[in-house]
């Protein structure tokens, strides 16, 4: 392997202990780290995802975390965490980044069922955020931070 992770470890002998399923997750971070770009294409997809979720979670008033999430999501087909995202990201632009939102919401939109894309449209057409809490929220990790959730619904919908 080729990378700064294993020309770091190099002169240790004890490689053979990083030849492990530990060593992806260690490398997954070294890619989150240096990661600029909003379309990733390698190997550590699923990875990059996870961590870029709890980025977001952790900075989640950073867009660019939330648009690096919804096109890992796209890129993984995942498409409960794809909603995650498009939730935490209409969320927290707050009525702003329309035309970011609808691009995206365009794009994710052959992925996600059609009863989600005129939820998040309509979203976007009213700004009320409130209509959010009717979508799945397993996945919307700022959403659920900020209004009380239990087993897939929010005990607040005001």
């Amino acid at each position: 392997m080729n990378s700064p992770l294993w020309a770091a470890l190099s002169d240790w002998e004890l490689n053979s202990d990083f030849d492990n399923e530990h060593t992806d997750t260690i490398q997954a971070a070294f890619h989150m780290l240096s990661f600029d770009g909003l379309i990733y294409k390698g190997g550590e997809a699923r990875r990059l995802l996870y961590f870029v979720t709890r980025q977001a979670s952790r900075e989640p008033e950073r867009l660019l975390n939330h648009v690096k999430r919804v096109y890992l999501a796209m890129a993984c087909n995942e498409r409960d965490r794809l909603v995650g995202a498009l939730v935490d990201l209409c969320w927290v632009s707050q009525g702003k980044a329309e035309q970011l939102l609808r691009r995206l919401v365009g794009q994710a939109a052959p992925m996600l069922p059609p009863e989600t894309v005129l939820r998040l449209t309509s979203v976007m057409n009213a700004s009320d955020r409130r209509q959010l809490l009717e979508l799945p929220l397993e996945h919307a990790v700022v959403v659920r931070s900020i209004v009380p959730y239990t087993s897939g619904k929010c005990d607040n919908q005001g």
